[in-house]
């Protein structure tokens, strides 16, 4: 179902996104220097909607690696959840492996 509302929420973006970037084709200077405008140290000339998709992908990604760096201690943890259980399954086996053919002696609780 969400891979389907996100199919449909695509489709449905994707003319929009098209007609953005036809409608601003005009190059734009896109300067990193608050201090000179008329003279900028860094300054890059390029179409409005080249800056404006590299700016929301640079941010998607940055969100990506905060997100990835949060759940970084969630990760450890369930790997350490995942080597536990593994040591139980062959502690049970082991286990299983020791036991008597008929069971055990013990009496049975009623």
């Amino acid at each position: 179902m969400p891979r389907i509302v996100t199919t449909i929420f695509l489709i449905i973006l994707a003319p929009f996104l098209v007609a953005f970037f036809v409608a601003n084709r005009a190059p734009v200077t896109i300067s990193f220097d608050p201090f000179s405008a008329s003279d900028p140290a860094y300054a890059s000339t390029m179409p409005l909607w080249a800056g404006l998709s590299a700016t929301l992908l640079i941010g998607f990604f940055l969100g990506a690696l905060g997100m990835w760096i949060s759940t970084s201690k969630l990760r450890k943890q369930t790997r350490e959840q995942k080597r536990r259980v593994r040591e139980l399954e062959r502690e049970v086996v082991l286990a299983e492996e020791r036991m008597p053919e008929g069971g055990t002696n013990l009496p049975a609780v009623q």
